[in-house]
């Protein structure tokens, strides 16, 4: 064993082990993620866009749908990147564009064909954002405790998703005192 390579020096079942601060900061990219970000907090949207829009419920939700569906399709396309590149650059790549696709909704216009290719943009830059290249960065630390560095990578999301929902329950002055969701 190689005491100067510090990945070398502690065994995977050490908390010194530097594979776990890798697994603590794709637990962030995870969280920061489509799967957090944008797939909980979209139903935010609905009624102050069907207030200012006038688009129904139906139509939201089938944008929302074209994302989710985006996300599926390019998953295959996005894990063979992964194999192929570095998932460190494509992960900060796809995390840019998907901010920049996220940002862009606060320009949104009362045209519905635009809020469908913004929400097919945010999927598919999302993709990149999914838990599958953090899996692939971590997978190259570990052997033996691999199925535990996976889950401590996922295990905040669900807590995450129910404290969106706790925090963006307040009150909304421009919906007459109602809440957002």
């Amino acid at each position: 064993m190689n005491r100067s390579d510090p990945a070398q020096a502690y065994p995977e079942e050490s908390l010194f082990y530097p594979g776990w601060r890798v697994v603590l900061v794709c637990q962030l990219g995870v969280l920061s993620g489509v799967a957090t970000i944008f797939f909980t907090i979209f139903t935010l949207f609905i009624k102050p866009w069907q207030h200012d829009f006038g688009w129904s419920r139906e139509q939201i939700s089938q944008s929302f749908s074209l994302a989710a569906i985006s996300v599926a399709i390019c998953s295959p396309f996005m894990g063979r990147l992964f194999d192929r590149f570095e998932p460190r650059r494509l992960i900060t790549g796809m995390m840019v564009a998907f901010g920049l696709g996220l940002a862009s909704l606060a320009g949104l216009t009362p045209h519905l064909g635009r809020l469908c290719l913004t929400t097919v943009f945010i999927g598919i830059a999302g993709t990149g954002t999914y838990q599958l290249g953090y899996a692939r960065i971590v997978a190259s630390w570990f052997e033996r405790r691999l199925g535990t560095a996976l889950s401590v990578v996922v295990a905040d999301q669900a807590w995450a998703r129910s404290s969106f929902r706790r925090w963006c329950s307040i009150p909304s002055p421009s919906m007459d005192g109602g809440t957002l969701i």
